[in-house]
C-alpha cells in the first residue's frame, strides 16, 4: 500500500505541479482551473481540498499578490478596530 501511494502521488504531481510545490503561475492558473471544474462536476473529490490549500499558499506568497495582501491584512485590521476584534469572533480572519 505505501509503495502504491508514493507513486499515485508522484504520479499526481507530475499532471498538477502545483501539488508538487511548483510555484509558477502557469501551473497556479491550471490548479484553478481544475479546481473550477471539479467544484461544478465532483465537489466532494478529496483533490479539491488537497488544491485550494496549494492554491491558497501559492497566492498568499505570490509576488504579484504581495500589494493586495498586505491591504487585505490592512482592512482586516480596520475592521477589527472598528467592531471591537478581541471581543468578537469573526470567521474570515
Amino acid at each position: 500500500m505505501i509503495s502504491d501511494a508514493n507513486k499515485a502521488v508522484n504520479d499526481l504531481a507530475s499532471i498538477v505541479p502545483l501539488l508538487g510545490g511548483s510555484s509558477s503561475r502557469k501551473d497556479y492558473e491550471e490548479a484553478r482551473k481544475l479546481v473550477e471544474y471539479l467544484l461544478e462536476h465532483d465537489p466532494d473529490s478529496p483533490l479539491v481540498d488537497m488544491l485550494t490549500a496549494r492554491i491558497d499558499a501559492w497566492e498568499d506568497n505570490a509576488v504579484e499578490f504581495e500589494e493586495f495582501n498586505t491591504r487585505i491584512e490592512a482592512g482586516k485590521k480596520a475592521l477589527l478596530q472598528i467592531v471591537g476584534g478581541d471581543k468578537l469572533i469573526i470567521p474570515f480572519c
